[in-house]
C-alpha cells in the first residue's frame, strides 16, 4: 500500500513539474510581447476605420421586409378595431401612420361615424384579428403591398357577428418614413 502511495505521489509531482515547464515556453516573452501588442493595435485601428454599421444589402432588405410585415400586421388590426363609445379613438391615433389621401379619408370616416351615432346612439365594438399576411409586392424605395386575411368581430347590443373577410393595404415610403396609403377591405 505504501509503494502504490508513493508511486501516485511521484506521478504527480512529474506531470507538475512536465506541466510547469510546458506554461513557461508557451508565455509570450517581452519581444513576443510587443509585437503582438503591435498586431492587436493595427486591427483595432483598421476596425476603428471601417464602419460597422453597414449591413449587407440582402439582409437589411430582408430585416425591412420583417418590420414592415409587422407594421403592416399591426395596423391592419388597429385600423380594423374601434368602439363608438370611444369616439374611434383607435383610428385617431393611426392618422400619424398613414400618407395624406388615407388620412383625409380616414377623417372624414371618423367625422361622419360619430355624428351617426350621436343620432342613432347605437353602440359598435369592431375587433379585427389578422389570420394571415402576405408580402405581395416591394420596392424598397417606394412602396409595399400586403394582403391579408382577417376575422372581423362586430359587437352590436344584444348579438355579436363574425366574419372573413380580405384586405389589401399599400405602404408608401415618404421623406424615409414608410406610411399606410391605402387600404381595401373586401
Amino acid at each position: 500500500m505504501r509503494k502504490l502511495i508513493i508511486i501516485i505521489v511521484i506521478l504527480i509531482l512529474i506531470g507538475g513539474i512536465t506541466w510547469f515547464f510546458i506554461s513557461k515556453k508557451s508565455q509570450p516573452t517581452s519581444e513576443n510581447k510587443n509585437i503582438l501588442n503591435q498586431l492587436v493595435n493595427q486591427e483595432n485601428t483598421a476596425d476603428q476605420n471601417q464602419t460597422t454599421t453597414e449591413i449587407p444589402a440582402p439582409i437589411a432588405e430582408d430585416s425591412l421586409k420583417i418590420d414592415l410585415t409587422n407594421q403592416a400586421r399591426s395596423f391592419i388590426e388597429r385600423y380594423g378595431s374601434y368602439s363608438t363609445d370611444s369616439n374611434y379613438e383607435n383610428l385617431q391615433e393611426l392618422l400619424p401612420k398613414m400618407a395624406q389621401p388615407l388620412k383625409t379619408e380616414t377623417e372624414l370616416r371618423i367625422k361622419k361615424g360619430v355624428k351617426n351615432d350621436m343620432a342613432v346612439g347605437n353602440f359598435l365594438g369592431l375587433t379585427t384579428k389578422v389570420i394571415s399576411i402576405n408580402l405581395d409586392k416591394f420596392t424598397p424605395d417606394s412602396e409595399a403591398i400586403f394582403s391579408a386575411e382577417i376575422q372581423e368581430q362586430a359587437a352590436h347590443p344584444g348579438q355579436t357577428d363574425i366574419s372573413y373577410k380580405t384586405v389589401k393595404l399599400t405602404f408608401v415610403k415618404s421623406a424615409d418614413e414608410w406610411k399606410a396609403g391605402e387600404i381595401i377591405i373586401k
